[in-house]
């Protein structure tokens, strides 16, 4: 018991020790003891780097950040091994001093390494700081499709709409499947008449990965309005598409609460055309044997929403 005791005692003074040697190297705020305290938290147990991730965050923010960037590369850094957990500690402590000082951030943008590159851009949209979007609007010329693609989700993070015309641009160049998909994400993130409207333009596409993301997007973010748009750019989906677009135009209903309910009320609030031909494709949603029975099911709960008579005869059958 006494034995027990006193290795208690023990971890608790070397717990001490290790925390007031972090609070000093800091305070030195020097080359050196950046090198010193990047080795000395590789090298700690977890619960000294959890106590670090705390207690740095409190601390010198520049001269923390400037420290401990070279923990998120691996590949590159000064020390011969750096872990996973000590990566994301070092992610943790950035993202959360970084937000008054990105312009410690913004020169990794143009390193020669396209991963530091790509981190950075990520990091800039988990910062949150929204000076960072000319740089990466910028960035959207980067010829790494991964660093674009990380810039235009943290660009959809900052949900910056000037960063529309320049998503714009580079969709109308673009060929890499990802980044364009990344450029649809960012859209619907930022939203807004024009980001919807690029988003119906890419309905013309051929693509079925392109035209799949793009529906969803619509889906979480259209109105009432481009509903007819949608069904006349896409009269003839295949079973893939068919589903997407049937999720995606439930998602608008709702959200517009046309059908919320079985009331008439409801139902009235659409134009009768845009009403026919919602009729006309949730009957062909629910006759179709190619998608799967959930589909087919919420297609014929719209029906009845919609009061749609011509469907009687079909569920007759």
């Amino acid at each position: 018991m006494s034995n027990q005791l006193e290795t208690r005692s023990s971890e608790k003074i070397n717990f001490a020790v290790k925390n007031q040697l972090i609070q000093t190297l800091v305070k030195k705020a020097s080359g050196k003891t950046g090198r010193a305290l990047r080795e000395f938290l590789s090298k700690s147990d977890q619960p000294i780097q959890d106590l670090a991730t705390s207690d740095l965050i409190k601390n010198n923010a520049a001269w923390v950040i400037e420290c401990l960037l070279p923990l998120l590369y691996k590949h590159k850094n000064d020390l011969h091994e750096t872990d996973a957990h000590v990566g994301t500690m070092a992610l943790e402590i950035i993202e959360g001093l970084a937000y008054d000082h990105i312009y410690l951030l913004t020169p990794l943008l143009h390193d020669q390494d396209e991963l530091i590159r790509a981190q950075a851009a990520d990091l800039l949209g988990l910062v949150g700081n929204p000076k960072a979007a000319e740089a990466l609007i910028a960035t959207l010329q980067d010829p790494s499709p991964r660093v674009r693609s990380s810039a235009l989700t943290s660009l959809g993070r900052l949900a910056d709409k000037q960063a529309i015309p320049a998503i714009e641009r580079l969709l109308q160049t673009e060929d890499d499947s990802w980044v364009i998909f990344s450029c649809i994400k960012s859209l619907e993130r930022i939203g807004g008449r024009r980001a919807t409207k690029i988003l119906l333009d890419l309905l013309k596409r051929d693509d079925e990965f392109i035209l799949a993301a793009a529906i969803e997007s619509l889906g979480e973010i259209g109105s009432r309005g481009i509903i007819r748009y949608m069904l006349k750019t896409l009269a003839y989906p295949s079973a893939r598409i068919l589903e997407r677009m049937s999720t995606a135009l439930i998602s608008i209903l709702q959200r517009d609460s046309l059908v919320l309910d079985s009331s008439r009320s409801a139902a009235a609030r659409l134009s009768k055309q845009t009403r026919a031909d919602l009729i006309s494709f949730f009957t062909m949603c629910a006759s179709s044997l190619t998608i799967n029975y959930v589909t087919r099911v919420r297609a014929i709960d719209i029906l009845g929403k919609l009061k749609a008579e011509e469907i009687l005869a079909h569920l007759e059958n």
